[in-house]
């Protein structure tokens, strides 16, 4: 299990198993070719840093922005665009095995449940906590991310969303919105 000490001096940091899906969820959506002209286009130690690695370890927030940049720069597309591509794919690839069966058979109790603990193991900043939840929605909130970045509260509003809908819960929205701390995310669905 990945666990990192949360420092809230400490740069922030992704799990690399999370930069993975997202890596090959570019190439899906991108192709390959654009992806390595993108990490070609990057430093060597920056590339070699988020090309290689355990999937275990961490990777910097600064390193992921910089190969995301890229890539989306060779893409010929924005950030934002990149990850509204992206990220839906990547999510689905990460809960593509029997998980993906459990999940529609829980509560929404347990589903919040589970957005929380993604949360804490795949970035190194921050904590995710349910501020109100229902049979329709339910409000999150991250805190310990002052500042945190909008293309951020765009992946994560994502992975919510895809997450809903792999769980059975149709005509999933979230919007979500900077706080002084970090996000809220309001989030609906149809049980």
């Amino acid at each position: 299990m990945l666990v990192r000490a949360r420092m809230a001096e400490d740069p922030p940091m992704l799990a690399r198993q999370a930069v993975r899906d997202l890596l090959w969820a570019f190439r899906k959506t991108l192709g390959a070719d654009v992806v390595e002209r993108g990490l070609a286009a990057l430093p060597e130690d920056v590339r070699q840093s988020y090309v290689d690695g355990s999937s275990l370890s961490w990777l910097s927030y600064e390193t992921v922005v910089a190969a995301h940049e890229e890539i989306a720069r060779a893409g010929g597309v924005s950030m934002e665009d990149l990850l509204r591509m992206a990220v839906p794919v990547a999510t689905e690839h990460a809960f593509r095995t029997v998980w993906r069966i459990f999940l529609r058979m829980t509560t929404e109790e347990y589903l919040v449940s589970r957005a929380q603990t993604i949360y804490a193991r795949s970035r190194s900043r921050g904590e995710m906590c349910v501020r109100h939840v229902d049979e329709r929605s339910v409000v999150l909130e991250v805190t310990g991310w002052a500042d945190m970045p909008p293309r951020d509260i765009l992946a994560l509003g994502l992975s919510i969303q895809t997450f809903l809908r792999l769980a059975g819960r149709k005509e999933a929205t979230v919007q979500g919105r900077a706080t002084p701390t970090g996000a809220f995310f309001d989030v609906t669905w149809i049980p």
